[in-house]
């Protein structure tokens, strides 16, 4: 499964805990989700430790192998993900005094997050607009990652506002 993610930075485990939770509470077996991972039981349960990018890809290949009738998974997946899931990223943005100082802070410092995808703000005289660049990511992996970050990003906007985001309009390039 894993492309030419060999530049990937390494990345704290949580991610692969959430996503092992994810399969789990789905019935699948732990190893069933760290098959070909390279990551043992007992690695996932360390706190502190970080993985390879394409250890996490292969688990959310694995997942994806495993349950394709939930076309839904990577929506699942993004709810998981809180703001204090992301470490000091996550608490530096909450300790910006605005949602642009945030927004700007946090994608400065991207690398430090579990997004895969390119994530760019954009701006015109009424309207600001997040893309998600997913286009470098393997096929079978791209609308996963794509909706499991999109997710994840309301869901730390809404963390941060203490609202929801009043979108607009929202468009998915997706192959499901």
């Amino acid at each position: 499964m894993p492309t030419n993610t060999t530049l990937l930075p390494k990345r704290s485990i949580t991610s692969a805990q959430l996503l092992t939770q994810l399969g789990l509470d789905h019935g699948l077996s732990i190893e069933r989700c760290l098959h070909n991972t390279g990551l043992t039981p007992l690695q996932l349960a360390e706190l502190h430790s970080e993985i390879d990018g394409e250890q996490e890809l292969q688990l959310i290949s694995n997942l994806i192998d495993a349950l394709p009738e939930y076309y839904d998974l990577g929506l699942q997946a993004g709810l998981r993900y809180q703001l204090t899931t992301y470490g000091i990223w996550g608490y530096a943005l909450l300790s910006s005094q605005t949602f642009r100082q945030a927004a700007e802070l946090g994608l400065r410092y991207l690398d430090l997050t579990f997004a895969f995808n390119r994530i760019t703000l954009n701006e015109d005289a009424s309207h600001a607009h997040l893309e998600l660049d997913g286009s470098h990511l393997p096929d079978p992996l791209r609308d996963f990652l794509l909706l499991r970050d999109a997710v994840a990003v309301m869901v730390i906007q809404r963390e941060l506002t203490g609202a929801r985001i009043p979108l607009s309009h929202v468009q998915f390039s997706i192959s499901t």
